[in-house]
């Protein structure tokens, strides 16, 4: 099945319908929403321009999910009672894509001038949350092992956002997420606990 999406005025882009349910729909658009908030901050407290690029494709993905809930919650509508229900849902879903478009919004700083653009690293500098990078060297005991098999975020209070892999990113790093040699983790976490992992991947640490 196949619908048209107006893009601008007089512009518009054939859209493939999808099935996914609602509940898959709104599960991934809050995590997304979520994710884009994290990568925007970072973005700006690392002065990094790919993880902007990232965040600006998340918001793209929003757009689309939000559509095809739209496909979706329309096609099941039967009653007017049905009809309320999905303006309630579509409410979540129009919050969900604020966040993620506010997030975009942030990301724009980073077209700044250039001489002014590290300036939130500098004010977020004495913070206990932070935002930081680590790099996981070849033979690391991270190395080859899960997200999932690791649980960083128990067991250090440190939160992996994204892995970048080469001049790759990946932005939803799950308990999937198989560590590699040479990957940057981009992490969120109290100080101490940013400090723990570091020791721990430089064998200074016996146990996270």
């Amino acid at each position: 099945m196949k619908f048209w999406k107006k893009r601008a005025i007089d512009t518009y882009e054939e859209v493939e319908y999808e099935p996914l349910t609602v509940l898959e729909i709104l599960k991934e658009m809050k995590d997304l929403s979520e994710l884009a908030t994290d990568l925007a901050y970072s973005a700006l407290v690392l002065d990094s321009d790919p993880l902007g690029e990232e965040v600006e494709e998340l918001a793209k993905r929003m757009d689309w999910l939000k559509y095809q809930l739209r496909l979706t919650a329309s096609l099941g509508v039967r009653s007017t009672e049905e009809a309320e229900q999905v303006a309630g849902i579509l409410q979540v879903a129009d919050a969900s894509e604020h966040i993620a478009n506010a997030a975009s919004d942030m990301v724009e700083l980073l077209d700044a001038n250039v001489a002014l653009r590290p300036f939130l690293g500098k004010v977020f500098d004495d913070a206990d949350d932070r935002v930081g990078t680590i790099r996981v060297p070849a033979g690391c005991r991270l190395v080859d092992r899960t997200l999932g098999e690791l649980n960083l975020e128990s067991e250090t209070g440190v939160r992996v956002l994204a892995i970048r892999r080469g001049k790759h990113w990946v932005c939803d790093a799950g308990a999937e997420n198989t560590i590699r040699a040479d990957d940057i983790l981009l992490v969120r976490g109290q100080r101490e606990g940013h400090e723990h992992l570091r020791r721990y991947i430089a064998g200074e640490e016996e146990e996270l």
